[in-house]
């Protein structure tokens, strides 16, 4: 996917949990991790990347309920990714 394709999307979507869903749909081989913020943290990108068989690496909201526990191994390279 181009930059500018990408900027269209985030334009479009206004948001992590609108703009997942077009991305993931986009062509190509399907992921085995999705490394991302807390702005990935929703029960709709969870279940999508659960039906894919993908493990996401996504740190909890504060407001979770049941807060899911990430390895600091698998949060290195989120971090570094998000930086």
């Amino acid at each position: 996917m181009e930059a500018a394709e990408i900027a269209r999307l985030e334009r479009a979507t206004g948001s992590d949990v609108q703009g997942c869903t077009p991305v993931m749909a986009e062509p190509r081989p399907e992921p085995k991790v999705m490394l991302g913020d807390q702005g990935y943290d929703a029960g709709g990108i969870l279940g999508d990347l659960e039906v894919r068989g993908v493990t996401a690496v996504i740190p909890p909201k504060r407001n979770r309920k049941v807060q899911l526990i990430i390895g600091r191994h698998l949060c290195a390279p989120r971090n570094l990714v998000e930086r």
